[in-house]
Order: structure tokens, then sequence, then C-alpha cells
């Protein structure tokens, strides 16, 4: 990791997340409600299985997972502002200020699954392989990683890509999953749906949202390219991938 990003991480809770963040309240009806869209059917089963949340900022996505029903829960994150929020509003003892990798290095096939949030473009190109082939060795031999990252589809995806100075690279659903099925047997990636918690959301989502889209996507169909292709309408990807593989996991390149 660079030098300006280790300062900007130690600080990001001052000079980042708590500008652009609101109450611990609103933050969690949005993460409640995007997560009730999108990970109730890929979750496992079992109550009891161990999630580990790499970058789990101030514990929202943690926060949720224990309302259903999930015991055994861990977060590491590079903030010391955002863990110490995180300890104090989810009163969970599993909180840490580590880096994932650091964490996980000793703890070969120990979670059912590993989820990461908005952390993937923070991490250099370069690092990407070295980071995913540790992730994959700590998930049990049945268990699976979950990323999500901002979509560079995304019609406003040129302010995702800059809005953060810690960002590093962008994904598209072609090209994160290309990374991730040279490390994983299986991979799925599916656009990701924020839908709304206010009565003016629900008019902007149900109501407008739709006539946009159908708008736009006239417009892609006519531009063509594969413009009508992209998943622009969505701010944001998930990708599910399990089954590392052997020989990939095994190699020291």
């Amino acid at each position: 990791m660079s030098a300006i990003n280790e300062k900007l991480f130690e600080n990001y809770a001052s000079t980042h997340a708590g500008i652009i963040d609101g109450t611990h309240q609103q933050q969690q009806v949005r993460a409640d409600t995007r997560s009730n869209l999108n990970y109730p059917a890929i979750l496992p089963t079992n109550k009891n299985a161990k999630i580990l949340e790499i970058g789990c900022n101030k514990g929202y996505f943690l926060h949720w997972l224990r309302s259903r029903g999930y015991t055994d829960l861990t977060g590491v994150d590079l903030s010391p502002g955002d863990i110490a929020a995180a300890k104090e509003y989810t009163m969970l003892p599993e909180l840490y200020c580590i880096d994932g990798i650091d964490f996980i290095a000793d703890k070969p096939g120990a979670y059912d699954v590993i989820v990461f949030r908005a952390v993937f473009e923070h991490i250099e190109k370069q690092y990407s392989e070295s980071f995913l082939r540790a992730v994959g060795k700590a998930i049990k031999p049945e268990g699976k990683i979950m990323i999500e990252v901002p979509n560079m589809d995304w019609f406003m995806a040129h302010h995702e890509r800059y809005m953060d100075f810690t960002h590093e690279v962008g994904f598209t659903r072609e090209s994160l999953g290309q990374l991730l099925r040279l490390l994983f047997e299986k991979v799925e990636i599916r656009p990701v749906h924020e839908g709304y918690f206010s009565f003016a959301g629900m008019i902007r989502i149900k109501i407008l949202k739709p006539i946009v889209k159908r708008i736009m996507g006239g417009m892609f169909a006519i531009m063509g390219e594969g413009a009508n292709d992209m998943w622009w309408s969505n701010r944001a990807i998930l990708a599910i991938a399990s089954k590392p593989k052997t020989e990939i996991m095994d190699s020291k390149s």
C-alpha cells in the first residue's frame, strides 16, 4: 500500500466517510434496504455460519446480518475511526483494526463466507490476484466469497470512480468475472438493486425510473456498439465466487 493511502485510511472517518455519510439511522436503513434486496438468497441457511467482513466500515452490514439471526460475525477495517464507531454502534466483540489479508493469513479454511463491499476497488491492480488467493484460502471447501464493487458501466460511473482518492481500479461485470474465473471454478455476477427507503424514493424508483430506463435504453439501442448491453442503470455489481482452483491457490506466483 502506498504511503498516501496509509495516511488516508488512518484518517478515513474524518476525511471522507464522516463527511459524506449520514447518521447511523440513515445509513442503517439504506444498508438494510439494499441488503434485503441482494443478499438473503446467497447467504448460508446455517445461522451459525462463520462470516467475515473485510472493510466493515461502521458495521452496518454486520448489524443487518445479526438482525437476520447470524451469530458468528467478525469484521476488520483499516480505519481506526470506523472500527471505533462500529464497536460503539454494534457492540459486536469481534471487530479489529487490521489489514484483512494480515488477519486471515493464519486462518486457512476458517470461514463459510468472506464478504467485502466497496473494498476491492481500493486494491492496487498488481495485488488483486494475491488478495483473492488469500481470501480463497481462508474459506472452507464449500465456502464462498461475496464481492460488491461500483459498476463502471453505470451512467454516473465517472463520479463513482473518482469520488474517493483511495480508489485504485474500476470494474464492469466482464472484467470482474474475468479476474475471478482465473482463481475460482464457480463465478456469478449480478447487478445490485438499491431499492427505496422513503415515499419520495418509492416514487422515483417505482414510477419514474422505469420510464427513464426505457427512454435511455432506446437511446443506447440506437447508438449500438454494445451500448444497450451495459448494466448502466445499476450503481454496483455483486460477485459470488466459490470452489477455488487448487493449482492457482497453491501457486506462489
